[in-house]
């Protein structure tokens, strides 16, 4: 899911730039409805309104909204390429802007542009280090990449942001994993399984996890939490336990 600017475009237009419109400008008022058109889910609907607001924008903040907007819209309707353009405007604009970069970065990672991902999420992070979707999805990133140390690196740092966050430990574990650092990634498997006990892929990852500890019991333990939630991890994960004698 997209993110609209944080305390912008989420919220509208400032205050400030609803006097200077006089509270009846017509892009406040095709903002308005965008912003009502989207929380509904009706995005063709949303994408007409944000269009009028641009085309009626007598400011650059009204027209950064819009952008926004129009992205966030068009990429819901995964029409990846209009949203591209759309964030980049936005970005032309505020290009320091930590959600519309983050929002860019996961269009670019729907692309498969993942090295142009990574630099949008990093800079994301930089520019708003309490935006911590943005390191996990630099973590996620890395592991796609094969750069496992640096996804740890950005997961854990995710994770001091937000200690619950269960994306950031999944990240975590499955890099830890790719490390050889199984008691690490037991550790933050058990930690994902704690806040969701119906989490299969933290069920999964725990159970190859001890695999690799030489921990079958706990590995079959895993097995029989995980087949009622996914048969098909299940029997993955069971064909990977060693038969004991």
């Amino acid at each position: 899911v997209l993110l609209m600017t944080a305390g912008s475009a989420t919220a509208g237009p400032s205050e400030t730039e609803s006097t200077r419109e006089s509270g009846r400008s017509p892009s406040l008022d095709a903002l308005k409805r965008a912003f009502i058109a989207s929380e509904q889910g009706k995005h063709e609907e949303a994408l007409t309104h944000f269009q009028r607001a641009l085309e009626n924008s007598s400011t650059s903040e009204l027209r950064f909204q819009a952008y926004v907007g129009l992205g966030s819209e068009a990429a819901a309707l995964g029409r990846l390429d209009e949203a591209r353009e759309n964030f980049e405007q936005a970005l032309l604009i505020r290009p320091d802007n930590a959600e519309t970069l983050f929002s860019l970065g996961l269009v670019a990672k729907e692309q498969d542009r993942y090295q142009e991902a990574a630099s949008l999420f990093a800079n994301a992070a930089v520019r708003n280090p309490s935006l911590s979707e943005a390191m996990v999805e630099l973590g996620v990133v890395y592991e796609i990449l094969g750069r496992h140390e640096e996804a740890a690196d950005a997961c854990w740092r995710a994770v001091t942001v937000r200690p619950e966050d269960q994306g950031a430990l999944l990240c975590l574990g499955v890099a830890r994993y790719h490390l050889g650092l199984y008691q690490g990634a037991v550790q933050a498997f058990e930690a994902v399984i704690e806040l969701n006990p119906d989490s299969p892929r933290a069920r999964y990852g725990l159970g190859l996890a001890k695999i690799y500890l030489n921990d079958n019991d706990g590995a079959i333990a895993e097995y029989l939490a995980l087949k009622p939630l996914d048969p098909d991890l299940a029997k993955d994960l069971y064909l990977r336990i060693p038969v004991q004698d």
